[in-house]
């Protein structure tokens, strides 16, 4: 195995390996899992795009990105320096900036939240 593989993707076409899907109790016509350490870890639920699938294995067990998830659309995700100052010196509105990190426990548990406001 090359050491330098960021991800083995494969394919299992369920009509021809129906007893293999039946043990993996694939029940959807398209199932998506992850297996880590030789052992299932989740059924892949974010968006079919390549980079929600980078950032997927990026992270397996994190939460679903911010600026993935459809719910906190309405949210700046500010990612640079730069862009950080053009959205305070261009906003005409008062803001409110939630400065995060996404293993901190707190920020987690506002996250909901957050979105919803």
């Amino acid at each position: 195995t090359d050491s330098s593989t960021f991800a083995t993707v494969a394919s299992i076409d369920c009509r021809v390996c129906k007893k293999m899907c039946k043990r993996q109790k694939i029940k959807k016509d398209v199932t998506i899992n992850h297996y880590m350490n030789g052992k299932f870890n989740s059924e892949y639920i974010r968006k079919l795009k390549k980079q929600s699938i980078i950032n997927f294995l990026s992270d397996p067990t994190g939460d679903i990105p911010w600026e993935e998830d459809d719910s906190a659309k309405n949210i700046e995700h500010v990612k640079s320096l730069e862009d950080f100052g053009a959205l305070v010196k261009n906003s005409k509105a008062d803001m409110i900036i939630m400065f995060y990190a996404p293993w901190c426990g707190h920020c987690q548990t506002l996250a909901p939240e957050w979105k919803k406001a």
